[in-house]
């Protein structure tokens, strides 16, 4: 589990990989939210090196920063337990709802 700081809040972090897309699941004071995560070419040599038991995750700490940023801006971070949405930060390296 990775730890990473923004706006003064500090949240946990983990993700895995079982299928085409990796999952990250980020742990708030609130509790815990899932989202899919598409790999695009921000991740893809990242990725590859994870799927060669290079990494420890198949996500960058560079995307993650970014996907936490716009977690937090869309407000996701107060609303998304409440709620039955899915979240997806898509190859473009936006956060949408599913």
């Amino acid at each position: 589990m990775n730890f990473i700081s923004y706006k003064g809040i500090e949240y946990k972090w983990n993700s895995s990989q079982d299928s085409e897309h990796p999952d990250v699941v980020i742990y708030t004071p609130k509790g815990e939210i899932w989202i899919q995560f598409e790999i695009g070419s921000h991740d893809n040599i990242h990725n590859e090196r994870y799927l060669n038991g290079k990494e420890k995750y198949p996500i960058s700490n560079s995307s993650i920063n970014k996907l936490l940023i716009e977690l937090v801006y869309k407000g996701y971070t107060e609303d998304y337990y409440d709620s039955n949405y899915g979240l997806i930060f898509t190859e473009k390296m936006e956060l949408i709802k599913n």
